[in-house]
C-alpha cells in the first residue's frame, strides 16, 4: 500500500484502520502491539505523511477494550517525526471536547461523520410510509446531519476537519 502511493499527491495520511477492535469476541489485547509494528514498517518506508487510524469506541470509555485503543492512539500520536491523528467516527461535539480534555495530546479528527441518508430529489423508502429530501433532515441511528457533524467540527480549533462517511 505505501509502495504503490507514496508518490501519489491525493495521499494525506496512512491508516492502520478503522474500528479495529468492533466486532470481536476473542482477545485483542495484543493489538497495540500490531498497531505499533504498522506504524513503524510505514514509518520505515515514509515519514513525510501522518499516521491514522479511524475509531468509533474511543468516545465510550466503558466499552471493553478501550484501554488497548486508547494505547494505539497514543503511540499513533507521539511518533517521533511525523504526528500522528486520531480519527472519530461519528463523534458529537461532546466527544470531542471529553477526548480533548483526557487527552490534549492527541491530534483528532472526524474520520466518519454524519451518515446521512438522503439522496438527490425526494423518493419513497421500501420500509417506512414517508419520503426523503436532499436538504440534510435525514440521518441513521448513529449519525448527525452533515450541518451538525460539520458544525462541531468547525467550533473547534482541536479537530484538524472531517470526512463524511455518506453524503447522500
Amino acid at each position: 500500500m505505501i509502495l504503490s502511493g507514496i508518490h501519489d499527491p491525493s495521499v494525506l495520511m496512512w491508516s492502520i484502520g478503522n474500528e479495529l477492535m468492533e466486532g470481536f469476541s476473542a482477545d485483542v489485547s495484543h493489538y497495540p502491539m500490531l498497531g505499533r509494528q504498522i506504524c513503524d514498517w510505514i514509518l520505515a518506508l515514509d515519514r513525510t505523511r501522518p499516521i491514522t487510524f479511524g475509531d468509533n469506541k474511543l468516545k465510550d470509555s466503558s466499552f471493553l477494550w478501550f484501554k488497548e485503543i486508547a494505547e494505539i492512539a497514543e503511540y499513533v500520536t507521539c511518533l517521533s517525526e511525523v504526528e500522528g491523528l486520531v480519527g472519530l467516527n461519528y463523534a458529537k461535539g461532546s466527544d470531542y471536547d471529553q477526548l480533548h480534555q483526557d487527552y490534549p495530546e492527541w491530534l483528532l479528527y472526524g474520520s466518519e461523520t454524519s451518515s446521512a441518508i438522503n439522496s438527490r430529489g425526494c423518493y419513497q423508502t421500501s420500509n417506512q410510509n414517508c419520503e426523503l429530501t436532499s436538504y440534510d433532515q435525514s440521518t441513521v441511528d448513529w449519525g448527525s446531519l452533515s450541518s451538525e457533524s460539520w458544525y462541531d467540527a468547525i467550533t473547534r480549533d482541536f479537530v484538524a476537519g472531517e470526512c463524511v462517511w455518506t453524503g447522500f
